[in-house]
């Protein structure tokens, strides 16, 4: 009844911990979420929802890409916008990503600062422009950065007085477009001044018109975290894995389950040791093994004296009384020349009385405590 009783309050514990986590949640209302920027699902100021969502009304299949680039798809004409990536590549996923141009495929890198992705360079100017040109025609923009790309055998798409804002360049049967200045194209202000003329060049040169698919790169916005993971799942399912853990650990704490290592108590070691060793002693005594019982002593004696100083077992006892005497310092040289000589004497009658075999298991036993002690 007691542990009936037990599991009655733990279960009603459990519930009153789901019923407070649910009522957290339902209580807690709509808050407004928080975006980091640039991201397509963002409808922030400086999001890109609005690029994502016109994308989506123009062509044919426009979609969010959350893997690494070694998973991109097979496959060719496709188009990856990547704007703004918060974490630098790696050589291996720019490799990747050199792959998947090389297949015939087009990425738009819209980044503030491309230096060194793709081999790009660029350079620094501390001229502040708000317009940029395409051949003749003259675009009016927002204040550019002071960031321009140093245009190797690339051509150049968007420029001004100070350099390349724009260029493209080829990647095997593919295309790399790098623009700077990704906030042009953010929620907020794609539709000031010109940018979405701008934006509308680059997709042309990109040719979005006729991709196939149209991605957009999320894997360095959300990170490589676990937690990106598991935040994919719905809220509600999270919730109950989080109930499904709780009562989990309070059934295994209900039932008694202990891990790590096993752990005997040592009173109970030593007194069932004792005991032991007590149940063999009286057995030898009822059944008067005492030649057999000092033969045990006798042989252990001799394993202690070759593990300790290393006389063989194989040895008589007369032939290692002097071993002994050099070795041993308490029992007197007389003592030594009785156990050599007499013990084996002992060992080979056919039976020992009470009286010889416990003045033996002494002499023997005296023995033992000058070769472990010593």
């Amino acid at each position: 009844m007691k542990r009936l009783s037990n599991l009655k309050g733990w279960i009603g514990f459990a519930v009153a911990i789901a019923l407070f986590l649910t009522a957290g949640i339902l209580l807690s209302g709509d808050k407004p979420k928080d975006y980091k920027p640039f991201l397509s699902e963002s409808p922030s100021p400086t999001g890109t929802k609005a690029l994502y969502t016109y994308l989506g009304q123009e062509a044919p299949e426009v979609s969010r890409w959350e893997l690494p680039s070694d998973r991109l798809p097979d496959g060719s004409d496709q188009l990856l916008i990547m704007i703004e990536p918060f974490s630098f590549p790696t050589q291996e996923e720019i490799q990747g990503y050199e792959e998947f141009m090389e297949r015939g495929n087009t990425i738009l890198l819209i980044k503030e600062e491309p230096d060194g992705l793709f081999g790009i360079e660029t350079e620094y100017t501390d001229q502040f422009t708000n317009n940029v040109s395409l051949g003749q025609r003259l675009f009016r923009t927002g204040e550019l950065s002071n960031v321009r790309i140093i245009p190797e055998d690339d051509v150049v798409l968007l420029s001004d007085r100070e350099g390349a804002v724009a260029t493209k360049r080829e990647f095997g049967d593919g295309e790399l477009i790098v623009s700077t200045n990704p906030q042009w194209f953010i929620n907020n202000t794609i539709l000031k001044k010109e940018h979405l003329p701008i934006l509308l060049t680059l997709l042309r040169e990109a040719g979005a018109d006729d991709k196939e698919a149209i991605l957009f790169d999320e894997y360095y916005h959300y990170g490589t975290s676990g937690l990106r993971d598991v935040l994919v799942y719905p809220q509600w399912m999270l919730i109950f894995l989080l109930q499904v853990i709780i009562l989990t650990i309070l059934w295994l704490w209900l039932k008694g389950k202990r891990f790590g290592p096993i752990e005997t108590v040592r009173e109970e070691t030593v007194r069932f040791s004792d005991e032991r060793i007590r149940a063999l002693g009286s057995w030898y005594i009822r059944r008067k093994l005492y030649k057999e019982s000092l033969q045990m002593q006798a042989d252990y004696v001799r394993q202690s004296l070759q593990d300790r100083w290393g006389i063989p077992t194989s040895k008589e006892w007369p032939d290692i009384q002097d071993s002994l005497k050099r070795r041993v310092k308490l029992l007197p040289d007389k003592k030594i020349m009785a156990i050599t000589e007499g013990l084996p004497v002992v060992l080979q009658r056919a039976r020992l009385d009470q009286v010889e075999y416990v003045k033996w298991s002494q002499v023997i036993d005296e023995l033992r405590k000058e070769v472990e002690d010593l």
